[in-house]
């Protein structure tokens, strides 16, 4: 039985394939290294102390977007439930690529869903977002507060989020979790797994570490 991660490689899914498998779990982890390092794979087994030949976490480098490749995937292991956190999350850039946002965040995980219902794999946790609130609302946000999003990251993560709700209210088999967050932050003890994004960086955290280090000269929060 294994539990399949998209954009497992990533910063929430480096620190979560750590405590599943302490946790007694086996892990399948499918990333296109988009917004992800391949470092974090081995980064990960030093933590776990499991050899790069184990069976108790295997790698797939593709886009979940890939649907022959990840119906492979499906046919070959029985998969407990899908932690979905392969997504674009820079709300800039998805102003100036909507249809990239629109396409990997919310296409693709029609793709997914579709292929979980395939083989029967009702179990999903997906990573949403608390930028889909109103932005006039009272923080802190309250799962009942008004929704409101108003860039193409945020719309993307909430058209997925009525994916879900539709599904489960015409197949009762689903059981769906959805987490609303901003930017988690930490890292692993052992320091090495931590919030390294590639690219450009948009949150607030890494600029400050960035500002610590003296990468960058200062770090503006308006």
């Amino acid at each position: 039985m294994y539990i399949l991660i998209t954009g497992g490689l990533g910063y929430v899914g480096t620190h979560l394939t750590i405590r599943l498998i302490e946790k007694g779990f086996n892990v399948l982890i499918v990333d296109n290294l988009v917004n992800s390092q391949i470092n974090n794979l081995s980064n990960i087994q030093k933590i776990v102390k499991i050899k790069e030949s184990s069976t108790r976490l295997i790698f797939y480098n593709f886009d979940i977007g890939n649907t022959s490749a990840l119906r492979k995937v499906f046919k070959s292991f029985k998969i407990l439930f899908v932690v979905h956190l392969a997504g674009y999350k820079s709300v800039p850039e998805s102003i100036v690529k909507p249809i990239e946002y629109y396409e990997n965040n919310f296409i693709n995980s029609i793709k997914l869903i579709k292929i979980m219902e395939e083989f029967e794999c009702y179990k999903i946790l997906f990573s949403s977002s608390a930028s889909v609130y109103c932005a006039n609302e009272l923080v802190p946000f309250k799962e009942d507060s008004l929704i409101g999003p108003i860039n193409p990251y945020s719309e993307s993560k909430f058209y997925t989020e009525n994916l879900l709700r539709n599904q489960r209210k015409t197949n009762k088999n689903w059981s769906i979790g959805i987490l609303r967050y901003f930017n988690p932050v930490g890292s692993h003890s052992s320091g090495l797994i931590g919030d390294n994004p590639i690219g450009r960086v948009n949150n607030l955290m890494p600029l400050i570490c960035k500002a610590a280090n003296k990468e960058i000269e200062s770090s503006k929060v308006l």
